[in-house]
């Protein structure tokens, strides 16, 4: 059955790799709401993060069962750019509201989260590499991408927990497992396709913790006795830990480029 699984994954990896990109936009719209729903949208850019994302997955997820045309490139592209400006714009405003105001390192733990709209422009990033493809096959900037991503979340978790002082051992778990996958990604990028044990190993490892972490943060919001806004305002995300478990997924379907399907792998 696993080996079944894997080849259907290998025969469709284009359309989950789209499939990806599009559920994740839907997904990003959906977190914009909740963490901007909290400040009551003061600032028209609130409202862009989450409408285009909405409007640019919409069109990704129809092209997922039906091969795009000429307009559906056109709009694909649309998708692709539109992410990739509305994400540097939300990375750069993010920036501005308090580091560049007083820079220092507490502007940057207690500022809003830097890298959150990153992830909107690594999306509108990885579509154009779907239209686009490199000569050289989409296996390397695949590669790349998961470690920039297990990068990025290793920071956003170290931002976030250094709010609370890392109460908790547990905390230090998804910024020491992360950045040591980023450091296993790179390799593999810079020194070629060996070591996929290794690989794969780490994105079950993030994906583990995210789960675990998704338990704590929904299992601390529910029992919090504050009033539903301010606990999107006071607490931790509730959410914010799939993004490791989203991560670790794109991190294993970059592997069916690599030749051998990511399962495959662990069973050899």
């Amino acid at each position: 059955m696993i080996g079944r699984l894997v080849r259907w994954a290998e025969r469709h990896k284009e359309r989950l790799l789209l499939a990806f990109v599009g559920v994740n936009l839907l997904g990003y719209a959906a977190d914009c709401t909740l963490a901007h729903w909290s400040t009551g949208f003061y600032h028209w850019g609130m409202l862009v993060s989450l409408l285009w994302p909405l409007a640019a997955g919409v069109p990704v997820i129809l092209f997922v069962f039906r091969t795009p045309g000429r307009l559906g490139r056109v709009l694909l592209h649309i998708a692709a750019a539109g992410s990739l400006l509305v994400g540097v714009a939300g990375f750069l405003w993010h920036l501005a509201g308090q580091f560049l105001i007083v820079p220092r390192l507490e502007s940057l733990v207690y500022s809003a989260p830097l890298l959150g709209p990153a992830v909107l422009a690594a999306l509108g990033l990885l579509l154009f590499l779907y239209l686009r493809p490199p000569k050289g096959g989409l296996y390397r900037p695949l590669l790349l991408l998961a470690a920039a991503s297990f990068l990025g979340l290793a920071l956003m978790s170290l931002q976030d927990h250094a709010q609370n002082g890392f109460f908790h051992w547990s905390e230090w778990s998804p910024v020491i497992v992360g950045l040591f996958a980023a450091a296993v990604y790179a390799v593999a990028f810079f020194r070629g396709p060996g070591g996929r044990v290794l690989r794969l190993a780490c994105a079950w490892a993030v994906l583990l913790i995210g789960l675990a972490g998704t338990y704590f943060h929904v299992a601390a919001f529910l029992r919090h006795a504050a009033p539903l806004i301010e606990r999107f305002a006071l607490l931790a995300p509730p959410f914010a830990p799939i993004l490791l478990c989203d991560a670790a997924l794109f991190a294993l379907l970059a592997d069916l480029w690599s030749g051998k399907g990511a399962l495959e792998a662990v069973r050899a």
